[in-house]
């Protein structure tokens, strides 16, 4: 009896004790417990969450790892709503990045705002949250504004970047350097003063970038000049360069929607690299559709690119208007290109999405790869829309 009463005793202690336990973590309160952010950072332990009520915070964060900071709750903690209970950590009048990310951390529901740049003989830091050399990194629903350089660096880390705001930083709006991998989804990248997603590094960074609003942007939409990967079902428009800027392979570029755009809808700057077009709405760029000398693209709709709205699309220039000077009648059947006008929903407002009736419906390639499934919202069948 003596035994059967010990075994249950060590089993409970086990239980109470062991890491399973622990890794549930605890809940720590700001201010209601740690009068600022960093004490409660400091305190916690991995697994545990920080809750941090609405209020503005000025000071920067250095992460531990394993730590969840969450932001939007009310000051008594018992309703969290990221809008009407803002959180805002702002780095006004420091040097360098306002959060430090660490392995496996969530950053959830802020206003990031006012890191600054700061330059040393060997690296260069700062933006909203700087992941240098980290991974399980997830970063979502917090708005990031007024950084320098950028609102998000991954520098050699592995990130998720989703449902986010990223407005009027610096530079970038997120920068991947040193090899990232970074997963950038349903998030909306507007006014930076440079591209919306840079990368320029010497080691190849990875991106897989969909279902993103990309627009307004003081350079490209997407500058990946040093990054492979997917960009999906994004829309980009209305940016200062190229909607879409690439160079290394592989890289597939698939339904997205690129319209008025200052230079063109997709630009390749090495065409001997296998970048796949295909699927995509390419409409109102200022120079042309796609500027990639008859490589690597297929099934896209293009319009009124190059100022050439209204033209006759079986004629030659409409054609070559759209495609950078490349393609003619013959060709462009081969390609299964159509240039026609999408009907958007609503051009003038940035409704991108396809009226009833779009030739843009039912477009796509017929290989069951790019069926709508793969690739909603969608009209018609189960053949791929375009865009």
């Amino acid at each position: 009896m003596k035994r059967k009463w010990w075994f249950i005793f060590s089993l409970i202690m086990w239980i109470w004790f062991c890491p399973l336990n622990k890794a549930r973590g605890r809940e720590l309160r700001v201010p209601m417990e740690y009068a600022h952010i960093q004490e409660a950072v400091n305190a916690a332990q991995p697994g545990d969450k920080i809750l941090v009520s609405q209020g503005v915070y000025f000071e920067q964060v250095k992460l531990k790892p394993g730590v969840i900071l969450e932001g939007g709750w009310n000051q008594e903690f018992s309703e969290r709503d990221k809008e009407n209970y803002p959180t805002t950590i702002d780095a006004k009048g420091k040097k360098g990045w306002v959060i430090l990310a660490a392995d496996n951390i969530v950053l959830d529901g802020f206003i990031i705002k006012n890191g600054n740049l700061v330059k040393t003989e060997q690296d260069e830091y700062g933006s909203g949250i700087y992941c240098q050399f980290v991974e399980g990194v997830v970063i979502r629903n917090n708005t990031f504004c007024q950084n320098e350089p950028s609102g998000i660096y991954v520098g050699g880390s592995k990130v998720t970047i989703t449902n986010n705001y990223i407005v009027k930083n610096i530079k970038a709006g997120i920068h991947l350097n040193k090899g990232a991998d970074a997963l950038i989804e349903s998030n909306i990248i507007e006014e930076n003063k440079e591209a919306g997603i840079s990368s320029r590094s010497e080691k190849l960074c990875r991106m897989e970038v969909r279902w993103n609003k990309i627009l307004k942007n003081g350079k490209g939409g997407i500058d990946c000049q040093k990054a492979k990967g997917k960009i999906y079902n994004n829309i980009i428009y209305e940016n200062k360069d190229a909607g879409i800027r690439a160079r290394m392979e592989p890289l597939e570029i698939i339904n997205n929607t690129l319209v008025k755009n200052t230079q063109s809808g997709v630009v390749v700057d090495d065409l001997e690299k296998k970048i796949i077009i295909k699927n995509n709405i390419i409409a109102y760029n200022s120079e042309s559709g796609i500027m990639s000398a008859q490589r690597n693209y297929s099934f896209n709709l293009i319009y009124a690119s190059a100022d050439s709205q209204g033209c006759d699309p079986s004629c030659l220039p409409c054609i070559r208007a759209q495609h950078a000077g490349y393609e003619d009648e013959d060709s462009i059947k081969k390609i299964n290109h159509l240039i026609a006008d999408p009907l958007f929903v609503d051009f003038e407002t940035g409704n991108f999405h396809l009226s009833p009736g779009s030739p843009a419906i039912d477009a796509g390639d017929r290989d069951t790869l790019f069926n709508d499934a793969h690739f909603p919202p969608s009209f018609g069948t189960e053949r791929n829309d375009l865009g």
